[in-house]
This record gives C-alpha cells, structure tokens and sequence, in this order.
C-alpha cells in the first residue's frame, strides 16, 4: 500500500463524530455530517509521513468577520530529494469570532482533505435523523466499507467481521449497520454471535 492509500484509510468508529449539517423548518429533525477532530489528523499525518516529514503553518486573514486563517500543509513525499508537496486552504472558528486556534483546527482538517485525509467523508449519506433540541436522538449508521480494519475486529474472541452479519434465523444484516449500532450502545465492538452469547449469558 503506498502512502496516499493510507493517508485515505478509513478512521475508527471510535474517532467519528457526528453534527447537523442541515434542518427542516421546525427544526425537529437534521441532516448529519461526520467529522473528525484536528488531533486525529496529526496522528494519521505522524503515522502515515512520521513526524519529520509533515509541517503546517498558518497566516492570520486580517479583518475577517470571525476568526479566519489560511494554512498550509506540506508532505514530503521523497525523504532523500527532499521533494515537499504542500496544500493550502481557508479555517474559520465557526461561531467563536476570536478562537483562531479552532480556525487552524479547521484549516488543517481542509487542507490534509485535499491529501485524501478523511476524504471519504463526503461520500458519506446518511438518512434524517430526529432532533430533542440541538442534540441528535440517534447516530448515523456507517457503511461497512467506511470502516476501518480494527473495526472489523471482534473485541471479544478476534475473529473478523465480514461484510454481512447473518443471524440464526438465516438473514443477513450489513455489518456496519451491525458494528455501528452495537458500539453506539456498548463502546465495543463485538461480533454477532459475541453478542449473542453475553446475551444468553
């Protein structure tokens, strides 16, 4: 696998977070989004690139409404010609006017997209879900191929989860439809006969 294959590996389940993208009129219901935060891309940038070999900076865009910088991200793809590819894009703080840390968040989250990072996400469709104020009553389902490969791992007895759980009765079920709805409610991520058995236990 090279290096942008994994720069675009899928993040855990465990690191997805999840917000309202858009709303109906009487603001019951939303439609998510899915992101991750800034710290995970430095870990995936540290893991994939190590250290020595990613750098990003930011500038300060003066008399902007919010708090607003331009960053830039730079991967050095070829240690031995010190080959560097960088990428730039807009951060803004969303509603803080003066948090120009959470627009660098936003930046390098922009710009390490532009890298494959966490590109997926906007492949991503998920259904309407319901609203008790500004929190969201369920999480989305994700799809089993937005999994990562720890996530196909049974914490339980090892074994892997493929891509359809099928139950005693003989009926399939997407498992990431499976994995998804299990974590949200236990934190873990088990198999179905796992499950199965704690149940009966």
């Amino acid at each position: 696998m090279n290096v942008i294959d994994k720069l675009r590996e899928p993040f855990s389940i465990k690191s997805i977070k999840f917000k309202p993208q858009s709303t109906n009129k009487d603001k019951t219901q939303c439609l998510p989004v899915a992101f991750i935060d800034a710290r995970d891309v430095s870990q995936r940038l540290d893991d994939v690139m190590l250290p020595a070999n990613w750098e990003f900076s930011v500038q300060v865009i003066p008399d902007a409404k919010i708090a607003s910088v331009i960053g830039t991200l730079r991967l050095r793809f070829d240690y031995d010609r010190n080959e560097w590819i960088h990428k730039s894009d807009v951060g803004e703080a969303s509603q803080d006017i003066t948090s120009y840390k959470a627009a660098a968040s936003d930046a390098l989250k922009r710009c390490a997209v532009q890298f494959g990072v966490f590109r997926y996400a906007y492949d991503l469709k998920f259904k309407w879900v319901e609203l008790d104020g500004r929190k969201m009553k369920e999480k989305p389902i994700l799809p089993y191929w937005a999994l990562s490969d720890s996530d196909k791992i049974c914490e339980s007895c090892g074994d892997h989860i493929g891509e359809y759980v099928e139950d005693n009765a003989g009926n399939k079920k997407d498992a990431g439809e499976w994995i998804s709805q299990v974590y949200y409610k236990t934190n873990k991520i088990v198999c179905y006969k796992c499950a199965i058995k704690k149940s009966k236990g």
